[in-house]
């Protein structure tokens, strides 16, 4: 996070949001793809957790900034 806005900033823009988000999917990802080493995930596995876990995680997260994520958001404008 700290190196995304930095370099983000050394481009010559201010970085006005950034944040982590999908704190639910950091376990699921690392397990998948680390410890079971799969290389993608099931069409219909991934459409399941969008449909179930990301609008729960969604209203979650706007409301607390997780201290960590699987993905950045950042908005930065122009200097």
């Amino acid at each position: 996070k700290p190196d995304l806005g930095a370099a983000v900033q050394a481009a010559g823009f201010h970085v006005t949001r950034l944040h982590y988000f999908d704190v639910a999917g950091v376990l699921p990802w690392w397990f998948l793809f680390r410890v079971l080493k799969l290389r993608a995930v099931n069409a219909g596995q991934a459409r399941q957790y969008d449909r179930l876990v990301v609008p729960i995680m969604r209203r979650l997260e706007a409301w607390i900034r997780p201290p960590f994520g699987k993905n950045l958001v950042l908005l930065a404008r122009k200097a």
